[in-house]
């Protein structure tokens, strides 16, 4: 954007309001727990959700790097690793009402 940094990024998300017949995501678990590669290898991680009451989906899990230099990350979870060793980053997965895992990558 002319040459100038991103400082923030908005998410959408959506809660549903106590008491009602909805619920919402009440915990988000990351597979593997932390990961360790080397430079270029990929791993897929896998996100589950709890929730509470009937939880309509208006979208998937989410997944995000901390860091794109050290490590990108698809909205399927495949992580590629792009730093260089010694390395490290967070990879967060989140659902639609903001609840969210994270995991260490280190690179090898």
């Amino acid at each position: 954007m002319n040459g100038k940094k991103t400082l923030t990024v908005s998410k959408a998300v959506f809660v549903a309001p106590k008491g009602t017949s909805r619920g919402n995501v009440s915990k988000v678990t990351v597979t593997p727990k932390k990961l360790s590669l080397q430079k270029g290898k990929k791993k897929t991680l896998k996100a589950t959700y709890t929730k509470k009451g009937s939880l309509k989906t208006y979208r998937k899990i989410c997944f995000e790097s901390g860091n794109v230099n050290v490590a990108t990350v698809t909205s399927k979870g495949k992580v590629k690793i792009t730093g260089k060793t010694g390395d490290s980053t967070w990879i967060y997965a989140y659902a639609q009402n903001g609840a969210f895992a994270k995991i260490k990558v280190i690179v090898k």
